[in-house]
C-alpha cells in the first residue's frame, strides 16, 4: 500500500501521525498532525478518516522498520493472539478471568454490546 520509508519519514517529521490500516493489516493511509493533538482534532480525524477502520496514533520519533512492524502487529493482533491478562501498548487488558473480577458480568455485557455495534 504505502512504502515503509514514506511512513517512517512522516512519523519522524510530524508531532503526531495516525496510521490507518486496511483489512489485511497493511497501512492504507497515513494522516500527519502538525500541532499538538487536541480533542477537536481527534474527533475530526475519527469522523473523516478512521470510520470502521483500525488505526494507531504514533508520536514523533525515529522508528526503525522493525519497530514499525511491531506496532502494526500489536494493532492487528486478535484477542486469541494475546495472553490472558496481558496488557497491550494501548493499556487495555485484552482478556481476563471472569470469575476473579467483581465487575466481570458488567464487562461481559459491555463487550457483547461493543461487538454488536462493531459489526
Amino acid at each position: 500500500m504505502i512504502a515503509t520509508s514514506d511512513v517512517l519519514a512522516t512519523i519522524s517529521s510530524n508531532s503526531w501521525t495516525a496510521l490507518i490500516l486496511a483489512a489485511d493489516g497493511q497501512i492504507a493511509e497515513v494522516v500527519p498532525f502538525q500541532g499538538e493533538l487536541t480533542s477537536d482534532i481527534f474527533l475530526k480525524f475519527t469522523r473523516t478518516h478512521a470510520r470502521a477502520r483500525r488505526f494507531r496514533l504514533v508520536q514523533q520519533s525515529d522508528l526503525s522498520e522493525a519497530q514499525l512492524k511491531a506496532i502494526l502487529s500489536e494493532v492487528t493482533a486478535t484477542p486469541a493472539d494475546v495472553r490472558p491478562g496481558f496488557m497491550t501498548l494501548s493499556g487495555r487488558v485484552e482478556a481476563f478471568e471472569p470469575g476473579l473480577h467483581p465487575f466481570a458480568p458488567a464487562r461481559a455485557i459491555a463487550e457483547a454490546i461493543a461487538r454488536w455495534f462493531g459489526r
